[in-house]
């Protein structure tokens, strides 16, 4: 999640890696917190924090889903499964990636 240094908007204060996990709450929701200088309450953009935590599910499932095609009863033929759960897999990689990267700290209105 935390790919590059943030900053805050109001002051342009450089919040550190460790200063930034009190914009989390239990690794998967936003939580608005105060900047350690300026006393402005920030929080996560909105789509860019779904884009990481829905690409990363979307990877986690890829991982979980073979498990479980017996028991959910559909069947995949063996020539074409190995391709859907590893288009699944980098694509939950890649839209999460992209959600990491262009996070960014705003101030809450």
């Amino acid at each position: 999640m935390y790919l590059r240094s943030k900053s805050c908007p109001h002051c342009k204060y450089q919040i550190t890696r460790h200063d930034s996990t009190r914009f989390v709450h239990r690794l998967c929701c936003r939580r608005a917190d105060a900047c350690p200088q300026c006393d402005a309450k920030l929080i996560f953009s909105k789509w860019p924090w779904r884009l990481a935590n829905g690409g990363f599910i979307c990877m986690a499932c890829s991982f979980v889903l073979p498990f479980f095609k017996g028991i959910l009863g559909f069947d995949i033929p063996v020539t074409f499964a190995p391709g859907v759960f590893l288009t699944a897999l980098y694509g939950g990689l890649f839209v999460g990636a992209v959600g990491a990267a262009a996070s960014s700290l705003e101030e809450v209105t």
